[in-house]
């Protein structure tokens, strides 16, 4: 017989019976971000979807061509960042690819931190955020980026 669809509470345990094999969460979905200032003004990426993929605690979101970002109300001297589609609950930094006009030069860094539901964007050679500023509106592009990260449970 073949099972086609099931509920289990509490999770499936992979490979033994002890707590750690426990897999609780599996999730794959889609949410459209936003990108902030550290004054709590947002301005929507509609239509650009970004995809995620979490299994335990762990979510990798992946960033894929969301093209001349529009900086338009946010406070140009305030850190920039985009939003996640859950809280982190870890430290994170993974790497990201910035196209066009940027105010300070790359490689580029997620910077997530524990209890944050955003990710900034980190100049490691200047080794600080990115602001506002750093962002020509309406022209420079994130090409690409995967963000993993332990979410709360």
């Amino acid at each position: 017989a073949e099972l086609t669809e099931a509920e289990i509470s509490g999770g499936i345990k992979l490979g033994g019976v002890a707590d750690k094999n426990r897999l609780s969460h599996y999730e794959t979905g889609s949410y459209t971000p936003s990108l902030i200032d550290m004054s709590g003004n947002s301005v929507s990426l509609d239509p650009k979807m970004v995809t995620y993929i979490r299994i335990g605690c762990q979510l990798t979101v992946m960033f894929n061509f969301l093209n001349n970002l529009n900086t338009t109300g946010l406070v140009a001297t305030d850190d920039i960042a985009i939003t996640l589609p859950f809280t982190n609950g870890s430290h994170s930094f993974c790497a990201v690819e910035l196209q066009g006009p940027v105010g300070k030069s790359g490689p580029y860094f997620w910077h997530a931190l524990n209890g944050q539901t955003y990710a900034k964007i980190r100049a490691l050679g200047a080794n600080n955020e990115l602001s506002v500023s750093d962002f020509t509106s309406g022209v420079t592009d994130i090409i690409g980026g995967t963000l993993t990260l332990c979410v709360d449970a």
